[in-house]
């Protein structure tokens, strides 16, 4: 029990932070293009929107996935279970990193079939997906194929997403103990804990494995 008091303790430690630096940025560029003093020019109030821009939709994910955490963790009554679409899903997340893959050449193989349902809170699925394919876009290889496949089953639903990572070894070495007792949590990036908090807190389960390859397999359940 205290080792888990402990990981939620850092678990929230780490977003709470990530977050508030999310919006100190935010207010630290529109602090510079508010002040008269400063003599910002075209090219640079061009960067500083851009980079408002990303700060923002950082802070609003970030925001989005905590609130998702603090339904599952703590207000689970206001979850709505129902059967999901696991396709459309996977299709509205793709289209929100279209941009990404395209500037990165990356081909996806989707074996998922239309029929395939899930019976989880939609905004938790959506969530889950979602932070999978953000993830996917940072760190998958230039010129490479993203292959998702999946198993029915009568109980739940496999879905396994792999592809070729482009990372640093010790990244690759973070991601290969993804378990919360033994990683080191400020240094796994925050889609992989959302998704597997959000799995695992909806009776699912969660396995992300390092060989060569980066497989993502994902459990969810049908009823």
């Amino acid at each position: 029990m205290d080792n888990l008091k402990n990981t939620e303790d850092e678990l929230f430690s780490k977003f709470s932070h990530d977050l508030r630096g999310s919006f100190v940025s935010i207010l630290g560029y529109t602090e510079l293009l508010n002040d008269p003093t400063e003599n910002v020019n075209q090219e640079e109030l061009n960067d500083f929107v851009k980079r408002i821009d990303f700060r923002t939709k950082e802070a609003y994910e970030l925001l989005d996935n905590f609130i998702n955490w603090l339904k599952l963790e703590r207000y689970n009554k206001k979850l709505i279970k129902e059967k999901n679409s696991l396709l459309d899903c996977i299709l509205e997340a793709k289209f929100s990193v279209d941009k990404i893959f395209k500037q990165k050449s990356i081909s996806i193989i989707n074996e998922v079939k239309n029929n395939a349902t899930v019976f989880i809170d939609l905004q938790i699925l959506q969530g889950i997906i979602k932070n999978i394919f953000k993830f996917i876009s940072r760190t998958i290889e230039n010129d490479s194929k993203l292959k998702i496949s999946y198993v029915d089953y009568s109980k739940n639903v496999i879905v396994k997403f792999e592809f070729p990572p482009n990372l640093e070894k010790h990244q690759i070495e973070e991601l290969s103990n993804l378990k919360l007792e033994e990683s080191n949590i400020s240094n796994t990036p925050n889609e992989i804990l959302f998704v597997k908090k959000f799995i695992e807190l909806s009776n699912g389960k969660f396995e992300l494995f390092v060989e060569g390859n980066i497989k993502i397999v994902v459990s969810l359940p049908k009823e």
